[in-house]
């Protein structure tokens, strides 16, 4: 899986991010999802995960903040529904 993590944070996002959970991925105020093993290129500009679970409220089109980036989900290489 892999994400745009493309746009700056101001000093006031960065103050946020470090208060929030390391391992979730926030839409809004709320956790929408966690991850296993991300992984940040900043040559690229992507963030990879290993996993992303617990995400059944995640809204794929739409802007994420992960740690102290903002991002976008772009690919997702194998999806499966278990319960």
């Amino acid at each position: 899986m892999s994400s745009d993590a493309t746009k700056p944070q101001t000093h006031t996002d960065v103050a946020a991010a470090k208060a929030r959970e390391p391992d979730a991925i926030y839409q809004g105020d709320g956790i929408v999802a966690r991850v296993l093993d991300p992984e940040v290129d900043l040559e690229t500009k992507e963030v990879r995960f290993r996993e992303i679970y617990s995400s059944d409220d995640l809204l794929l089109p739409d802007e994420c903040e992960f740690q102290k980036y903002r991002i976008v989900i772009q690919r997702v290489a194998y999806a499966s529904r278990i319960n």
